[in-house]
């Protein structure tokens, strides 16, 4: 989101005329609104009471490729009637902490529309320093993200006639082609006994597109005797392998298969295949919002950057790693994933002035390379006119690759080592590949 022409030119021409405004949703339906002097806006009246607008922390991912936790401070004078005391600590206290807020940079000349938003966020805590001054730290709205992923463990209301060792286990999702062909691996995805009257296992939640095989205690099965099965209980979608006969109680099924098409409603489409789509689809349905059948959830309800995602994409594709295939597990939080995908693929993440999610690769193998302007405060077309910070480790000495991981062992099957014999091992690094390449 790039600042407006006009605003820009307001900026430069008449900087005594432009100010710090604040926003602050309550849950009750209220939004207040104050600013640095009184003013009279297309969205409403702001009050002057904004005595700082504090610091704005806002980074890029650090050397390990970790979301950054942003945040930014604003300090309100109440007024004589303590009108604003009176909401914080009135019945809506308890509504406060985890209240959208924004921080704009607004011009009294220009229409609100034109407004530019410094940050946008919720309110992480408040305080009142002294009588009549109230201080509100604010941070992304990253509650989803920090949360256990979307995805329902086995429970006895949706599988009446799962064995007991198998309620409470997470369910898992699966992305791209999972192949065990040319390996010593038998059968890359390992699935949970959902069904002991029915002979069924199951293998994800929601609708893969395939099941290319199946191995019973690492034996190949003939294909007579399974079928892969959607089934809809209680209003959530599953697949599974439907055996023709009991396997025993204690038999370990594993299988190959092909994960997400772009439509999730069982209609034919597209596998989703790039890894950048894949992650992007992960947030969407099963961090952000949480999907249960039908149709795919879309971005557009969520904070996710799409034009970013889409670069990503264009990105992995010219590098050759268009497909990628991970089994993902509902025990896992969102940003320990998120931050896993972006370490594998070196790409960093962070939050957009408005509070959007954001994924952008630092590309320095093309000709004429000109760095993404995030990565660089000093070229970015958003205007940083609150502090930057940036963090910063030691220079990376040794960088251990491991790969070939196997879902059913939980294991990797190899491991290069990449070492500068002259460094010290003061910052050696292992990277874990789960986010592999997708068998074609």
């Amino acid at each position: 989101m790039s600042i407006d022409a006009d605003l820009l030119a307001e900026l430069k021409a008449r900087p005594n005329n432009n100010m710090v405004v604040f926003e602050l949703d309550l849950k009750t339906g209220t939004t207040y609104k104050y600013s640095e002097a009184w003013a009279a806006a297309s969205a409403g009246m702001y009050e002057g009471r904004v005595v700082q607008s504090g610091s704005i922390e806002r980074s890029v991912s650090d050397s390990g490729f970790n979301l950054p936790d942003d945040s930014a401070t604003v300090t309100i004078h109440d007024d004589v009637a303590r009108t604003l005391e009176q909401v914080l600590m009135g019945s809506a206290v308890g509504s406060i902490a985890g209240t959208a807020a924004r921080i704009k940079l607004a011009s009294k000349t220009l229409a609100s529309s034109k407004w530019f938003t410094l940050f946008s966020g919720v309110v992480s805590s408040f305080a009142s320093p002294s009588p009549f001054l109230w201080t509100f730290s604010l941070k992304r709205d990253d509650k989803a993200l920090k949360s256990l992923i979307s995805i329902p463990a086995i429970q006895s209301y949706d599988w009446p006639n799962a064995p007991s060792d198998s309620l409470g286990i997470s369910a898992n999702v699966v992305y791209g082609k999972h192949s065990s062909t040319g390996t010593a691996v038998t059968g890359m995805v390992p699935t949970t006994y959902v069904d002991n009257s029915g002979f069924r296992y199951l293998i994800s939640y929601g609708r893969i597109s395939s099941l290319d095989a199946v191995y019973v205690d690492g034996v190949l099965e003939a294909a007579a005797n399974y079928a892969l099965t959607y089934v809809e209980t209680n209003g959530r979608s599953w697949s599974l392998v439907d055996f023709t006969s009991d396997q025993g109680a204690t038999a370990d099924i594993t299988v190959d298969c092909e994960g997400f098409e772009t439509n999730g409603d069982g209609s034919s489409g597209a596998v989703i295949v790039n890894p950048a789509t894949q992650l992007e689809h992960l947030l969407t349905n099963f961090v952000f919002g949480t999907w249960m059948t039908g149709s795919w959830l879309t971005t557009a309800s969520y904070p996710i950057n799409e034009t970013y995602v889409a670069e990503v994409e264009t990105y992995l594709s010219d590098k050759g790693i268009a497909k990628g295939s991970r089994v993902i597990p509902g025990s896992r939080k969102g940003i320990d994933v998120l931050n896993e995908w972006c370490s594998q693929f070196q790409v960093a993440s962070f939050w957009t002035y408005a509070g959007k999610l954001a994924i952008r690769v630092d590309d320095h193998t093309t000709t004429g390379y000109v760095s993404a302007p995030h990565f660089r405060q000093e070229i970015s077309p958003e205007p940083e006119a609150r502090a930057v910070t940036f963090s910063s480790r030691e220079l990376v000495d040794e960088v251990r690759t491991e790969y070939i991981y196997s879902a059913a062992d939980g294991d990797f099957q190899k491991q290069l080592t990449v070492k500068d014999g002259s460094k010290g091992h003061n910052a050696a690094e292992s990277i874990s590949l789960e986010w592999r390449e997708s068998v074609a």
